[in-house]
């Protein structure tokens, strides 16, 4: 994992936190997350890329937001946790539910991201 992609990971951490401390449920949405986030306290990460909640949320790369699969209720947490919405030439970030971080194609992201989740067919 690059130090840029440093705040994905840590993003994939504190949202499987979530999940566990509410029975393997994931976030409903992104104010929820960030409401876990603040009380968990992040000083502990790299401060370099990471001075407040919404640097977690932000892609270094294309400065644009991640796309972050939050809960609807009743689904535990997603196999796929989040994803970069640009990305590079090269392809997009994304995160798994085991906090792995990997640069994927378009063509492989479409396999990995449910149609309902932001992804245009």
């Amino acid at each position: 994992m690059s130090r840029r992609s440093s705040n994905l990971k840590a993003l994939a951490i504190l949202y499987r936190q979530y999940a566990t401390e509410n029975e393997g449920y994931p976030p409903g949405n992104e104010a929820e997350l960030k409401r876990f986030i603040q009380g968990q306290g992040f000083e502990q990460y790299d401060p370099g890329t990471i001075t407040k909640v919404e640097d977690f949320f932000i892609s270094p790369r294309d400065g644009q937001p991640y796309i972050v699969i939050y809960g609807n209720g009743g689904d535990k947490i997603p196999e796929m946790l989040a994803y970069e919405r640009i990305g590079t030439e090269t392809g997009r970030w994304v995160v798994s539910s085991m906090t792995t971080v990997a640069e994927v194609n378009e063509e492989r992201l479409r396999q990995l991201i449910p149609l309902d989740h932001g992804l245009s067919p």
